[in-house]
């Protein structure tokens, strides 16, 4: 995880808990088949992990509601990356559209949809700076592959009674670069790093993930899903929905290898990663893991 200062924060002792996410994101783009991968960057703060490959011949969509975070991500998009490759929404995903209040804190990697604990608070040294209203869409409507009402009637309401209508024509407007209407390009590699709302958006992007079979990078966090009130166990049941059968996590530090299941109970396993049948390359490439570090 990166500060807002640009330095890695230490989390219970672990430094480098980026260095086998860029590894593996770097193994998952580059077994895109056609060379050309779009990448959602679902919560992507500054750009950590997904801004190297905001070049041609790829694309990078990112969503990111946190006022401060988006005007961190375009200072770096205009020094380091193609604007060309680059479209950042200013919205936060989850299982139907509407608002929501997303609690700022003094590290705002650390912004969240659901209220942290005092607790949490104490233990990463935070404070609330405040709270911002922001935008909330499904991703399954972004796609288009979900063009039902929300009453689920399939029956097209109107875009002034439309709660996704609604939603959406404020994100287009401040889209960079402006972006025409969905559907969004398929995805072939996901991201996901929402501070503990990981089940929302699953929830609202089961019919992308199942369409698109990309390969899904997602945090699997104890303290945030708690905090967030459920079992993090949750998401592997949404993914397993979706069609994934090949789900693997990645212990909290540079170790590249790919633990079993026998090892999700641990909270160490910070992050997983869901394989569909398009990324057979990698996963046969892969180390795996058995017991974790002591």
């Amino acid at each position: 995880m990166k500060s807002s200062n640009g330095e890695q924060a230490g989390i219970d002792g672990y430094d480098d808990i980026h260095e086998n996410l860029r590894y593996w994101m770097n193994e998952l783009v580059g077994a895109v088949p056609s060379g050309r991968a779009v990448i959602y960057d679902i919560g992507a703060n500054d750009g950590e992990l997904t801004l190297p490959f905001a070049r041609k011949p790829h694309k990078v969509i990112a969503f990111e509601p946190g006022r401060a975070a988006r005007e961190r991500l375009l200072q770096r998009v205009s020094r380091q990356a193609d604007l060309q490759a680059f479209t950042l929404l200013p919205c936060a995903l989850g299982r139907q559209p509407g608002r929501a209040v997303l609690d700022v804190y003094s590290d705002d990697t650390f912004s969240s949809l659901h209220e942290r604990s005092r607790e949490d608070l104490q233990r990463y040294g935070l404070a609330v700076t405040g709270t911002e209203e922001v935008t909330v869409l499904a991703l399954d409507g972004l796609t288009g592959v979900c063009q039902k009402d929300t009453r689920g009637t399939g029956t097209a309401e109107s875009d002034q009674t439309d709660p996704f209508r609604q939603a959406l024509a404020g994100v287009l407007k401040e889209a960079l670069p402006s972006v025409p209407e969905p559907p969004l390009p398929p995805p072939d590699v996901v991201k996901i790093d929402v501070e503990g709302a990981e089940r929302d958006v699953l929830e609202g992007a089961l019919e992308t993930l199942r369409d698109a079979a990309p390969a899904v990078v997602m945090e699997y966090s104890c303290v945030n899903t708690a905090h967030a009130g459920y079992d993090r166990r949750e998401l592997l049941d949404l993914l397993r929905r979706a069609g994934y059968r090949k789900i693997f996590g990645l212990y909290r530090n540079k170790d590249r290898r790919l633990y079993g299941e026998e090892a999700f109970e641990d909270c160490r396993i910070w992050n997983i990663i869901a394989f569909s049948d398009r990324f057979a390359l990698p996963l046969a490439r892969a180390e795996l893991g058995t017991d974790l570090p002591s």
